[in-house]
């Protein structure tokens, strides 16, 4: 994950978050056809992870690529 390290509270969501977030959970969300997407779970993942370190769009892109 970019700059983060170990032991940082993003690191600590992302292990917590990584097995409460779970991409069935989002599949009515989506439709069965066309190109696919990213994955729902790591979306929401990267969401949390945004507002927890309060990055902008462009910084959050650039951090989770």
């Amino acid at each position: 994950m970019g700059g983060v390290s170990e032991g940082e509270p993003a690191v600590l969501v992302r292990d917590r978050l990584d097995v409460l977030v779970e991409d069935e959970e989002f599949a009515d969300l989506y439709p069965s056809d066309g190109r696919p997407g990213f994955s729902p779970g790591q979306l929401a993942l990267v969401s949390v992870l945004q507002f927890t370190e309060n990055l902008s769009d462009c910084a959050t892109s650039r951090e989770f690529p």
